[in-house]
């Protein structure tokens, strides 16, 4: 699939359950990955996000069950809501530094089983199966806090030393 050099936005449902689609490498200028954009593209197993990219909406990738890994590019400010829910084959994720929010239902139903969070990321509820442990780091720190699980009681309440904010509800 070969996208314009000057794409911005790919916008609401617009590959959404398109089964063929194997790999896509976003153009440079790319900053919004809408909703639903990829929905259901089963067979979808490689993304390649330019490093302009800063919000992937929710349900983005959803049930896009071949994907196994992806790389964040550290423009990324926003992940929505059940935007790699289901993802099923999905193991591996590199989150980067500036990540401001990762919304909820973001990363359940997955393969992870730990994630390196970035030091001030807010994890909306539910947005990591309750067996997935995580770390947080920073860029200015060579060395990570220690590992903790997402339990149903750290969702509620934080997790650990103020290091990361969750809430019970994804509204503000």
């Amino acid at each position: 699939m070969v996208f314009p050099d000057a794409l911005q936005t790919i916008g609401h449902s617009a590959f959404d359950g398109c089964s063929s689609l194997a790999s896509v490498v976003f153009p440079d200028a790319l900053q919004t990955i809408g909703t639903f954009a990829f929905f259901e593209c089963s067979s979808l197993a490689s993304v390649v996000f330019p490093d302009a990219l800063q919000t992937i909406g929710g349900h983005a990738f959803q049930e896009c069950s071949s994907l196994a890994s992806v790389a964040f590019p550290d423009a990324l400010q926003t992940i929505g809501a059940y935007a790699f829910s289901r993802c099923r084959s999905l193991a591996s994720v590199a989150f980067p530094d500036a990540l401001q929010t990762i919304g909820e239902y973001a990363f359940e139903a997955t393969a992870l089983t730990s994630v390196n969070l970035p030091h001030n990321v807010e994890v909306r509820r539910f947005a990591f199966d309750p067996n997935v442990r995580s770390s947080s780091s920073s860029s200015s720190s060579s060395s990570s806090s220690s590992s903790s699980s997402f339990s149903r009681t750290q969702k509620k309440y934080g997790l650990g030393e103020g290091k990361k904010r969750f809430y019970e509800n994804s509204a503000r």
